[in-house]
């Protein structure tokens, strides 16, 4: 039985099960209430005290049992084999479909629960959830405040939340698309209830048109898609990436010299090669006085297309300190 209850608990299904008559000693529950995760149920009197037959925890394994208590002494049930007669009877059996009444209400306000979050939900709003003991659990059943808001509460717009006005968390009850959790839409309004609205769907120019929605400057109420183009302003006023033709940057080559409107200036060349000397000290080709070239900012070589490349002014030089030195060792000693 305990191994059925195993296999119905994790397909999904709500289950109650009696604790047992055999109290009051501890570890007098029977099976299937030993199970994790089934709700077992102990009987009470109608003063709300553990009949003696309600049967105890804990489990072999050390845990609490039962999980709720429910009347089951001295309680008014149908008498069997009549139709119109009753009797007072005693039982955690008797306990138990009161119980499994409470839940079959609760899946009818969440038909979501899990068996998991139905004992949870009994137990946190039971009579001393936060003092459970082997003799009755986490205390007597309280249909209605599990129930919370749902009896006490509206969700006019049926999307899961309460109104705001009766204790819930719906910042909107008249409509569906405005709760706790919901998905902002760009319409300027606080959809998902978090008491502030996106900063992209602040109109902060007034224009009707927030920055989510395309407006490119929500300080300028003159800047929106659709606004007219001024072609002088060098602004983007329509919003549409593009700005005016009057600002756009010009392109071409820069002219040098002549007179040409082209944009094309002509190269100038200058034939240069390594002078040669007519006698000592003189030299008709390039000088190495060391001067600066015209337009190279003291570098020994020309720039701007003028006088000689560097490697033939280096070579003239090499030249002209080689001869020096010939000079002085032909000299008689």
């Amino acid at each position: 039985m305990s191994q059925a209850a195993v296999v119905a608990i994790a397909n999904g299904l709500v289950m109650f099960t009696a604790n047992g008559n055999e109290g009051p000693e501890p570890g007098t529950l029977i099976a299937p209430a030993d199970v994790d995760g089934i709700i077992a149920l102990g009987a009470t009197n109608l003063d709300g005290e553990v009949a003696d037959f309600s049967s105890r925890g804990p489990t072999s394994d050390g845990r609490v049992k039962p999980d709720l208590l429910a009347p089951g002494q001295d309680v008014w049930v149908a008498r069997p084999g009549t139709t119109n007669e009753y009797l007072a009877g005693n039982g955690t059996s008797f306990a138990t479909p009161l119980a499994a009444g409470v839940g079959a209400l609760l899946l009818e306000a969440w038909p979501e629960l899990t068996p998991a979050e139905m004992l949870a939900l009994l137990r946190a709003t039971a009579s001393h959830p936060d003092a459970p003991d082997n003799d009755g659990g986490w205390g007597m059943i309280d249909g209605y405040a599990a129930a919370g808001l749902y009896c006490t509460c509206t969700d006019g717009d049926r999307d899961g939340h309460f109104a705001g006005a009766c204790g819930g968390d719906d910042c909107d009850d008249a409509d569906p698309a405005r709760h706790p959790g919901a998905s902002e839409s760009c319409d300027g309004r606080d959809n998902d209830c978090d008491g502030a609205v996106p900063d992209d769907e602040v109109d902060g120019d007034g224009d009707g048109v927030l920055l989510c929605a395309g407006d490119c400057d929500d300080a300028d109420p003159a800047r929106t898609p659709g606004a007219l183009e001024d072609p002088d302003d060098c602004i983007d006023n329509d919003c549409d990436g593009e700005g005016d033709l009057a600002c756009a940057p010009t392109t071409g080559a820069q002219t040098t010299g002549g007179d040409s409107g082209t944009g094309e200036g002509e190269a100038s060349t200058t034939d240069s090669s390594p002078g040669t000397t007519d006698g000592p000290g003189t030299s008709s080709g390039a000088s190495d006085s060391g001067g600066a070239a015209v337009g190279d900012q003291g570098c020994g070589c020309a720039a701007n297309g003028r006088g000689a490349p560097l490697g033939l002014l280096l070579a003239s030089l090499a030249w002209r300190r080689r001869r020096a030195r010939s000079r002085v060792s032909s000299r008689p000693q």
